[in-house]
This record gives C-alpha cells, sequence and structure tokens, in this order.
C-alpha cells in the first residue's frame, strides 16, 4: 500500500511543488517510511527530493522545496512491504536518460521468466517496472523519431503490459512534458483524475489514489482510471493541454481491492465510484445482524457499550450501535502523533506502537460488558493488546467484532501479509482466536455480506464487477496470482 498523486498545472510559469506535498498529505496515511516528489519545468530536467520519514520530516524546511521549479510534478508516500528501506526505495525514481522519466507506483509486479526482466531484489518491482519503460521507450524513441512523444509513450505501455503482472497504479512525468496515469488491466490498485478550471481559462489536472487528495485541492473528479487503461496529459508550448485515454489491454474483470474499502482509505475517498463511508456503515449496520445471529439477541443486549478502535473502527461501529439500541462508548483513545500499527514492520514494534497509540478510557470500561470494534483483525498483537487493556481497566466481558471475514490468506497486492502462519486466523477457528487474544468471543462479518456492503454503496457511474478478496479466501483474480505471491515470499 502506498499512495501516488501526479499535477500539471495549465500555466507553465507556475510552480507545482507545494500543491504536490499538499496531495501527500493527504495521503499520509497510506505510507508513512517514505516519501519524496519529483518536479520539472517544460524542456528542462527533472528534479527530485525524497528521504525516509514521514512528510513533515522529509519537508521540514522550506529550503527542501526552493530547488523545485516547474508546472509538472509526481509525488509518493511510501508503505514498504519487502527488502530493506533505503533512500534507493523511496520514490519517484528516475531512469536519468533520454527521454527522462520520473516514476511512481503503488501495488506489486512480477515479471514472467518470458518478460526479460527478473527483480533481484524484495521489494525492486518498481525499478523492474521503470526499467522496461525506460528501456523500451529508448528504442521506440529510435524506430519512431517522427511520431510525437504521446504516441511513444503509448506504444512504450503496450510492451510494458505484455511483461508484467499484478497489481499496479502508476504515475510518470515524460521528458517535463506529460504526465501519465495507468492502471492494471483489474484496476486492483485505485487511481482517480480530476481537473480544476482556473479563472485565466486554463485547465489544471491531477491523479490520485484517492479523491479525498483532489478535493482537498479544489479539483472536480472527472472519473477513475478504468481497468487497463492509461491517460496522458499532455502540455503544450503554448500552454494548451490535452488528455487522451487508451485502453492499453482489454477490461479482464473491474474488480478493486476490497481492502482498500475496509481499511485502507480515508472515509470521505470515493473509489471507483464507491462511497468508503457508506460501505463501513452498511458494513457496521451488517455487522449488528451477524452479532445477534451468532451471539444470541439475549448475549447482545447483555453488552452494556460498543468501543470502536480509532481511528478506522468508528464508522461501522457507530452503525452497529445504533443498530443494536447499544450506546457507543469512546473507550480508546488515540495518541494523535502515532502513525498506523498495521503496516510498522516486526511483531514487537507493532507491540509497542499500539501501547504508544493507544489508552483505554477506565471508567468506559470498568464493571462493563464491551463490544469493541476493529476494522479487521489481522496478525491479532494488536486485537490482543486492545483486549488486555480492557481487562486490566476493568472490563467484566469483551467480545472482540471485526467489520471484515476472518484473514487467512497472504494479501499479494503491496501489504505486508506475506506468511500466513503470521496471521492469527489462520488454521483457527473463531473459538481458537478468541482464546488466542483473550477475548470471550470474536465475531467477524461474513464475505457475502461484506461484498453486498459494497455492493449497495455503489453509485450510479460505477462499473465495478466485483472485488479482489483473496485475502479472505485464497482465490485472487489475477492469473499471475502464484508468481506474485512466489515473488514476495522469496528469501
Amino acid at each position: 500500500m502506498c499512495g501516488i498523486a501526479g499535477l500539471l498545472l495549465g500555466n507553465s510559469l507556475e510552480d507545482v511543488a507545494v500543491e504536490v506535498i499538499e496531495a501527500l498529505y493527504q495521503l499520509q496515511h497510506r505510507g508513512q517510511d517514505a516519501c519524496g516528489v519529483a518536479i520539472a519545468n517544460l524542456g528542462q530536467a527533472g528534479e527530485c527530493t525524497k528521504g525516509k520519514g514521514l512528510l513533515s520530516e522529509v519537508f521540514a524546511q522550506s529550503s527542501q522545496t526552493s530547488s523545485l521549479k516547474g508546472n509538472i510534478g509526481i509525488g509518493h508516500v511510501r508503505y514498504r512491504t519487502a527488502g530493506l528501506l533505503t533512500e534507493n526505495e523511496a520514490q519517484p525514481i528516475s531512469n536519468r536518460g533520454r527521454p527522462e522519466i520520473f516514476f511512481a507506483h503503488n501495488g506489486h509486479v512480477s515479471f514472467p521468466r518470458t518478460a526479460g526482466y527478473q527483480t533481484t531484489s524484495p521489494g525492486s518491482d518498481s525499478h523492474g517496472v521503470l526499467s522496461i519503460l525506460a528501456s523500451t521507450l529508448e528504442k521506440i524513441d529510435l524506430l519512431f523519431p517522427q511520431e510525437s512523444l504521446a504516441k511513444k509513450v503509448l506504444r512504450t505501455l503496450r510492451g510494458l503490459y505484455s511483461r508484467c503482472d499484478g497489481s499496479f497504479a502508476c504515475v510518470a512525468m515524460v521528458d517535463a512534458k506529460l504526465l501519465v496515469g495507468f492502471r492494471d488491466p483489474y484496476a486492483i490498485k485505485p487511481l482517480v483524475l480530476g481537473q480544476r478550471q482556473r479563472c485565466d481559462g486554463l485547465i489544471d489536472y491531477m491523479l490520485a489514489s484517492e479523491s479525498v487528495a483532489l478535493e482537498k485541492l479544489d479539483f472536480e473528479i472527472v472519473r477513475d482510471v478504468a481497468p487497463g487503461e492509461a491517460v496522458i496529459i499532455e502540455q503544450g508550448v503554448r500552454s494548451q493541454t490535452t488528455v487522451q485515454f487508451h485502453q492499453i489491454v482489454p477490461v479482464r474483470t473491474y474488480t478493486p481491492d476490497i481492502f482498500e474499502l475496509v481499511y485502507f482509505a480515508r472515509p470521505e475517498s470515493t473509489l471507483d465510484g464507491i462511497s468508503v463511508q457508506e460501505c463501513r456503515q452498511r458494513m457496521g449496520h451488517a455487522l449488528a445482524q451477524t452479532a445477534l445471529e451468532e451471539l444470541g439477541a439475549d448475549t447482545c443486549f447483555q453488552i452494556d457499550a460498543v468501543v470502536p478502535v480509532p481511528d478506522s473502527g468508528y464508522v461501522s461501529a457507530l452503525a452497529l450501535s445504533q443498530s443494536l439500541n447499544i450506546p457507543l462508548a469512546l473507550g480508546l483513545v488515540r495518541n494523535q502523533y502515532c502513525q498506523r500499527t498495521f503496516i510498522l514492520p516486526g511483531h514487537e514494534k507493532r507491540l509497542k506502537a499500539v501501547r504508544r497509540k493507544l489508552s483505554p478510557v477506565a471508567s468506559e470500561f470498568a464493571g462493563r460488558n464491551v463490544l469493541i470494534v476493529d476494522d479487521s483483525i489481522v496478525r491479532g498483537s494488536t486485537s490482543r493488546e486492545i483486549v488486555r487493556m480492557a481487562r486490566k481497566a476493568g472490563a467484566r466481558k469483551v467480545v472482540f467484532a471485526s467489520s471484515s471475514p476472518a484473514i487467512r490468506f497472504n494479501h499479494i497486492h503491496g501489504i505486508d501479509l506475506a506468511d500466513r502462519r503470521e496471521l492469527v486466523a489462520y488454521g483457527r477457528s473463531n473459538k481458537e482466536i478468541a482464546e488466542c487474544i483473550g477475548a470471550d468471543a470474536v465475531l467477524y462479518l461474513p464475505l457475502d455480506r461484506l461484498v453486498g456492503c459494497c455492493r449497495a454503496a455503489q453509485g450510479e457511474q460505477s462499473e465495478v464487477d466485483g472485488f479482489e478478496v483473496g485475502v479472505f479466501t485464497g482465490n485472487y483474480v489475477n492469473s499471475g496470482a502464484e508468481t506474485l505471491q512466489n515473488s514476495i515470499t522469496a528469501p
């Protein structure tokens, strides 16, 4: 999971760096290991600033953006999925050749042996994509010197799609002239296009992982980039900008990753025509129905309070409490200066982070039966620590509810869930999971209900066929799932 953004201002005399960084701030929840931006002026070489840490750390001083001049730029916030975190793994990355490409990627890509490229280390899939892009574009530039840069890039993308598999949403800046966005044939990772009408009659364009980044910068949403589609935005010498959509490969299925709606995305975002907020509300109501069926009405009505796990558990917990007519209690307080624990590497780091991040309000737990609601239960370390906090604060009975199904399989699309043996639900029954995390019972939202909630939240313009749910079932939508899985778990 990473966040990407790309902007092209209609006025070539203006600088875009500040707005690219602001867009990334709206996507900081998607990656906190590293970040960076690349900016360029038409006809000039691009400049890139990046580093390990949060945006507030990497861009702490205004001097760090003073050299970033130009009206076109891309940015990236990184969540490390494999390998060591080094400056070299921070994005955007560049070929520093001709034509010059700056590139940023969200997802995980594998390369079949017939592709002519093999990753040499974990986490190097982004460099692999850039390598193919750069070498192919260089050859096409020599073979078709009279063609426009946009046509050359289009040929290059067709070659890329034939040589890789997996999940990807990407933005690229080519020769400081083109802003390019493209998406895998299943649209597993999100990418949305927006535009902003200027008072001088020109139009600014922006690509981002989530709609919230567009809306915060006053961009109007145009549409989501379709499965297997590329959008090429070209600025002319007279500031006349053109936008072209190209179907690079046929749509296989329109099946975005359902975990985006469950956990990753911000609630105010709309992804592929689906409101994240509405999804999570519906999930809460459906979880209430599941609680009545699995726990029984008598047990449910003995619950004194519904306690959400901040922040992603709030929406579903509120809906559940309304459905069951049980008071909502803000019994867990979040330290706003701590990052998300799920995306931290290593059990000990996650455990320390949970203790640092969450504190119980004793009066909300003492002598009470509580139903704690989180978006998911992954490795069990966070859930176990929360249950321990509730017990220590005096809770009599603790039921832990997940507004998604049990996660029993790897997430192969850019998330640090490569070893299913780390998953608390792997090989365990619900009773065994409850014992493992110290709860009196656990509750999961069934998959059919989760899918139904997301389906019901689709807007009229949404063309989604279904969802990538392999993390729950072990069945993945893309044909290269086995190659992807092997590339992630390889030592």
